[in-house]
């Protein structure tokens, strides 16, 4: 019996901490049938690396078991083949033997064959096409690069290029735990929910006070902060309904304010004076979010492009010794223009018109820090004191690029 294996990562380095995202494995009997096959995602508890290269995003391994949770499978499944196969495969063994040692679990020697070097070098879908196999249908998943490789590993069997001088391994017994596997099928097929939108009808349906009051802008505010990693959890979805009910918001206010919401990035969006695909796929996400249609987008851009025409008018174009630098503002801004609160979004769209360039983090290479409060502990102003950047009250800044507040 032999095991054919791969493993999609977080990156490319166990020293480097990085961590098995999917390992699939397919059986193979001594007459060169698959006998069953082992697929499943996991949570590597950290950022899962570049989708571009494994095709899976976030939310595809947050509710997938940890590598512990399926180790005792795995052993299982692994126990007793003669041999090993893998395309690359000292790279999935490291991986393999780096996910037990995390628990203390020592991996056997293991008796390897590579396709990669028993069919002549090169990647998968190449070794495939040389040697007439179907290549992978969906090139790195891992269960398709598996599947293929077993093809590709069962061929160099027959033309006798796989040695057979193996014996079978053991595996170490390790204790399951319960969890189920979990496949990219399986996640990919699930109706997406939304506890969060599911909650709000728990908000009274009465309107209370203006849309413009304390309470309705930092409702904002906590939004803000909660979409800045594009989700909403459980937790959060839950903080912010009790917390609207607390300060007397209905259902119909807070549907307002995520219109709102959505109209401020759109005016971000278009800084430049034009959105672009990856803007407009981020603004969809929040939307889907915030139970918007995809014509409230379109709505929301529209705002933002007439708000900026009236900025055009409310904001000079005037030489100061800022223009060409780079700022970012951090904090709650209390600045007051033609009687609104400047919000984060109008204040980068004020700024970018005096000819700034507009940064989200503080950087060594950030030129300016815009505070609300210049005792602020926020770790944007802890990074801008450590790196020795410019830090600026608000009503100074607006002062330098000849804005003047209420």
């Amino acid at each position: 019996m032999f095991v054919i294996f791969d493993v999609e990562t977080t990156g490319l380095f166990t020293s480097q901490h990085h961590r098995v995202l999917e390992l699939a494995a397919v059986r193979i009997d001594d007459s060169g049938e698959i006998k069953d096959e082992f697929v499943s995602l996991f949570n590597p508890e950290r950022d899962i690396g570049p989708t571009s290269i494994h095709g899976l995003v976030s939310s595809d391994i947050l509710d997938a078991p940890k590598f512990e949770d399926l180790a005792g499978e795995i052993a299982e499944f692994f126990d007793g083949a003669l041999a090993y196969a893998g395309h690359n495969v000292l790279f999935d063994v490291d991986f393999l033997k780096s996910e037990f040692n995390r628990f203390g679990v020592v991996v056997p020697e293991l008796p390897l064959a590579c396709t990669m070097r028993l069919a002549g070098g090169g990647r998968l879908s190449s070794c495939c096409d040389r040697y007439g196999i179907a290549p992978p249908e969906d090139a790195h998943s891992a269960l398709d690069d598996a599947r293929a490789t077993a093809g590709l590993f069962l061929e160099l069997y027959r033309r006798g290029r796989v040695d057979m001088n193996f014996r079978p391994t053991p595996w170490p017994k390790v204790p399951k735990s319960g969890r189920q596997a979990v496949t990219r099928k399986e996640v990919r097929s699930r109706p997406q929910t939304n506890c969060y939108l599911q909650r709000l009808t728990e908000l009274s349906r009465e309107t209370f006070g203006d849309s413009n009051d304390a309470a309705s802008l930092g409702y904002l505010v906590l939004l803000e902060r909660v979409l800045e990693d594009r989700r909403i959890d459980p937790h959060e979805g839950d903080a912010l309904i009790q917390t609207a009910s607390r300060w007397g918001l209905s259902l119909q206010q807070v549907e307002h304010l995520h219109g709102e919401f959505l109209r401020r990035l759109g005016a971000v969006a278009l800084f430049d004076g034009i959105v672009t695909d990856a803007e407009r796929k981020d603004i969809h996400q929040v939307a889907t979010l915030l139970g918007r249609s995809t014509d409230e987008v379109d709505k929301a851009l529209n705002q933002a492009e007439m708000q900026m025409a009236r900025l055009a008018e409310t904001v000079p174009n005037v030489a100061s010794d800022l223009e060409g630098q780079s700022v970012c503002f951090t904090g709650e801004l209390l600045a007051v223009l033609d009687g609104k609160n400047i919000d984060r979004s109008t204040a980068q769209m004020m700024a970018a018109r005096a000819g700034l360039k507009i940064l989200t983090g503080v950087t060594k290479k950030l030129d300016i820090l815009v505070v609300a409060d210049p005792f602020t502990q926020s770790n944007k102003a802890k990074k801008a004191r450590e790196y020795g950047t410019r830090i600026m009250a608000e009503s100074v800044f607006w002062k330098s690029i000849g804005i003047d507040l209420d």
